[in-house]
C-alpha cells in the first residue's frame, strides 16, 4: 500500500520555523476564543468548586430568622416595628451582662410607620442601647451626567433614590447599605463594599459597618478594607453554606424569650428574612444549586472581615499572555512526539496548573482554573489528529486481520441445526451477533453421552479480541470439564480456579451451565453470575426463572457455586441469553428489559427455538432501530419434547 504523505510537513525534516509557526497560530486561535468569553461559564462554575469550600460559621456570628413558622404565628411582613423593638429590648435587657455586642436588623425601615407609637418604641429601644445596626438600600438606575466640562454621558449605575430608614431611627442606630447584586450569570460572587452617592459621600456596607462596632465592642482593630473594583466589589469567599449561622432559634423565639440571653453574650446577631418568598435569597458561588438567604450572605460577608482574607481575581489580561506563553511551549514540545510523552506532559501540566491555583488562592490570588488545561488539552488533541493519518493505515490493517478473527470467532461457535438431527427428544437452535467485529459472548452446546445434553451460554467482560481470546479459552475449559462430571457447580469451580490462576487482566465471564438427563428431563444447571434464564412448562406463558447466582468465573479464587434441578415436561421451553438481550438501547437510552423480552417470546406464532431466537432478534432490531449495538447479543433456546421411548 502506498504510504500517506503530507508534503509540506514532510518537505523538510525536523523544521524549527514551521513547528514555531504551527505553535503561534494554535495559541492565537486559543488565545482568541479565551477573549470572546468562550470559555468563561464553565471556568467560573468550576472555578467556583474548587475555590469555594464550606465549613463551620464563626462563633461570634448568630443569625436569627425571620421564619415562616414566625410569619404564621405573627403575619406576614411588614410587621407593627414595636416587634423589633421588643426583640432588642429583649437581647440588651434580658440580661444586661450577656448583651451582644452588635445586633444587625437586614429589615428595611424606611418612611414613618402608621404607628407613631411603634415607630418611637423601636428608636428609643435602638438608642438606648447603642449597639444596633438597622439597613439601607440604594436604588441604582440610568441616568444622564453632567460632567464639569459640560460633556454628558449616560451612567449606567446611577444612585437615584435611597430607601434609609426614618428620620429617628437613622439618629438612634448606625446604619449600612445592603445592596447584593449577582454576576451577570446569576450568581452571587462579588460582594458591595460602599455605595458613592452623586454627592460624593459614601454609605459603606450593613456588613462592614456591623464587623467594625463589633471591633470597638472588642477592642480590636479592624482588618485592612478589601481592595474592590473602581465600583466599589470585591470577590467574597464563602465561610459556611446557608444555615451555618442559624442554630435553630427564630424571631418567635427570641418574642416569646425561648432563649438563654446567656447565648448572646458579645457576639453578632443578625435579625433578617428567613423564608421562601421574601425576595432575600440567591444562588451563590459556593452552592449555584441552592439559595442562600441575604441574612447568610451578611454573615458570611462579616467572617470575611474577621479573617481579613480577600482573595482577588488575578489580571485576566496578564493570565491571558501566560496562557500565550504555556500554549506556545506546550505546542513546540508536543510536535511529533510519542503518545505517552505528549499525555505525561498534558497530566502535569494541568496537575501543576490545577496545584498552582490552589497556592496562588491561599496567597490571595484567583487565577482563572480551566484556561490552561482546556487550552493544552486542545493542544493535545490537536498534536493526536495529526497521527491520525500514520494510525489510519495501521487502523486499516488491523480491520482485515480483526474480520479474519471474527470469521475464526464464528466457526468455533456450533453452527449446525439442527445440531442433532437423529436426535427427537429435544429441538435446539443458537445464535450470536457481536457488537465488534469479535466479541466475548458465546454458547455450546454438545451430547455428554448417549443420554446427557451439556448446554452452555457465557458472557465475557469487556469486548474485543481480549474478549475473544478468553472467551475462546472458557468456551474450551467448560467443555473439557463438562466432559469429565455430571456436575456443573464443579465444572465452574475448576475453571474458575484454572482461570484465576492466570488473570492478569483481571477479566471474568459469566456463565450459565446446565446439563439435561434425555431420558427424564432433569435438567441441572449452575450459575456464575449470569442472566436469569427464562422457562415456559406446557401450562403457562414464559416466566423468569431466578436462579442461584454464584460469582463471575475468573473474579475471586476459592469461590464455590451451588447447583438446582428442573424437571422439564413434554412441550417445556428454556431459553437462555445474555445481557445484551435487556441492555439493549434504542436512539431513546430506554432499554429492551426482560418484560418486553417475555412479551415478545409469549406472542410468538410458534415454540420451536429457532423461531422464537428469531422473533426475538427481529423485536431487538425494531426496538433499537438506528441507535447502535452497545453489546453482543447471545441467545439459546431448547424445547424438550419428551423422551425417545415415548415419542
Amino acid at each position: 500500500m502506498k504510504q500517506l504523505t503530507l508534503p509540506v510537513f514532510n518537505s523538510i525534516k525536523n523544521p524549527f520555523w514551521l513547528r514555531l509557526f504551527v505553535a503561534l497560530l494554535f495559541s492565537v486561535l486559543i488565545l482568541f476564543f479565551i477573549s470572546i468569553g468562550w470559555l468563561d461559564a464553565a471556568d467560573q462554575f468550576v472555578s467556583d468548586r474548587f475555590y469555594q469550600k464550606s465549613g463551620a460559621g464563626s462563633h461570634d456570628i448568630i443569625v436569627i430568622g425571620i421564619d415562616q413558622a414566625s410569619l404564621d404565628v405573627l403575619g406576614p411582613m411588614p410587621w407593627p416595628r414595636y416587634y423589633m423593638a421588643d426583640a432588642i429590648t429583649y437581647l440588651n435587657n434580658a440580661d444586661p451582662e450577656a448583651r451582644p455586642a452588635v445586633i444587625g436588623v437586614d429589615v428595611l425601615y424606611s418612611g414613618e410607620g402608621w404607628d407613631p407609637v411603634a415607630d418611637q418604641q423601636l428608636s428609643d429601644a435602638a438608642a438606648q442601647y447603642g449597639n444596633v445596626v438597622v439597613a439601607s438600600a440604594a436604588v441604582f438606575g440610568s441616568q444622564v451626567v453632567d460632567s464639569a466640562n459640560q460633556v454628558y454621558s449616560l451612567e449606567q449605575r446611577s444612585v437615584i433614590g435611597w430607601d434609609v430608614p426614618y428620620d429617628a431611627l437613622l439618629q438612634a442606630a448606625d446604619t449600612g447599605h445592603v445592596n447584593a447584586m449577582a454576576d451577570t450569570d446569576g450568581i452571587f460572587r462579588h460582594a458591595l463594599l460602599y455605595v458613592d452617592n452623586p454627592d460624593g459621600s459614601r454609605m459603606a456596607s450593613f456588613a462592614r459597618v456591623i464587623y467594625e462596632k463589633w471591633c470597638d465592642a472588642a477592642g480590636e482593630l479592624p482588618s485592612p478594607l478589601p481592595q474592590t473594583t473602581s465600583n466599589g466589589f470585591y470577590y467574597l469567599p464563602f465561610s459556611t453554606a446557608g444555615g451555618g449561622y442559624c442554630d435553630g432559634i427564630n424571631f418567635l423565639d427570641l418574642l416569646d424569650g425561648d432563649v438563654d440571653p446567656i447565648f448572646f453574650k458579645d457576639k453578632i446577631v443578625l435579625i433578617g428574612p428567613y423564608a421562601s418568598g421574601m425576595q432575600d435569597a440567591c444562588p451563590t458561588s459556593l452552592d449555584h444549586a441552592s439559595q442562600m438567604y441575604g441574612i447568610d450572605i451578611q454573615a458570611n460577608t462579616i467572617e470575611a472581615f474577621q479573617k481579613g482574607f480577600y482573595p482577588r481575581e488575578a489580571n485576566r489580561n496578564m493570565q491571558a499572555l501566560l496562557l500565550f506563553l504555556i500554549s506556545v511551549f506546550i505546542a513546540f514540545f508536543f510536535w511529533k512526539r510519542d503518545l505517552r510523552t505528549i499525555i505525561i506532559t498534558w497530566l502535569v501540566v494541568c496537575l501543576v496548573w490545577i496545584g498552582s491555583c490552589a497556592i496562588f488562592y491561599h496567597m490571595g490570588i484567583i487565577l482563572h482554573l480551566l484556561w490552561i488545561p482546556v487550552s493544552v488539552s486542545i493542544l493535545f488533541l490537536a498534536s493526536v489528529l495529526l497521527n491520525y493519518i500514520r494510525i489510519r493505515k495501521e487502523k486499516l490493517r488491523i480491520s482485515a486481520e480483526l474480520d479474519i478473527a471474527r470469521r475464526i470467532q464464528v466457526n468455533m461457535l456450533p453452527s449446525q441445526f439442527p445440531p442433532f438431527p437423529d436426535r427427537k427428544e429435544f429441538s435446539l437452535f443458537a445464535s450470536m451477533t457481536p457488537a465488534k467485529e469479535v466479541g466475548g459472548d458465546f454458547f455450546d452446546f454438545f451430547l455428554m453421552d448417549e443420554s446427557h445434553l451439556g448446554l452452555v451460554i457465557g458472557d465475557v467482560s469487556g469486548k474485543g479480541v481480549p474478549a475473544s481470546l478468553l472467551m475462546t479459552v472458557s468456551m474450551f475449559l467448560i467443555r473439557d470439564h463438562t466432559m469429565q462430571t455430571s456436575s456443573p457447580a464443579e465444572v465452574l469451580r475448576a475453571v474458575n480456579e484454572m482461570l484465576c490462576s492466570r488473570n492478569e487482566e483481571n477479566m471474568f465471564v459469566t456463565v450459565w451451565l446446565g446439563i439435561l438427563d434425555l431420558r427424564t428431563g432433569e435438567l441441572i444447571a449452575a450459575s456464575a453470575g449470569h442472566e436469569y434464564p427464562i422457562l415456559k412448562d406446557p401450562d403457562n406463558g414464559f416466566q423468569v426463572f431466578k436462579d442461584r447466582h454464584g460469582l463471575p468465573v475468573g473474579a475471586c479464587e476459592g469461590v464455590s457455586y451451588r447447583e438446582y434441578s428442573l424437571h422439564l415436561s413434554p412441550g417445556s421451553v428454556l431459553f437462555v441469553y445474555t445481557d445484551g438481550l435487556p441492555e439493549a438501547t434504542d436512539q431513546h437510552n430506554v432499554q429492551f428489559g426482560l418484560e418486553r423480552a417475555i412479551s415478545v417470546l409469549n406472542a410468538a406464532p410458534d415454540l420451536d427455538p429457532e423461531v422464537l431466537i428469531h422473533t426475538i432478534h427481529d423485536a431487538v432490531d425494531s426496538f433499537v432501530g438506528s441507535a447502535s449495538q452497545f453489546d453482543d447479543l447471545t441467545m439459546l433456546s431448547l424445547i424438550w419434547l419428551g423422551p425417545a421411548n415415548l415419542l
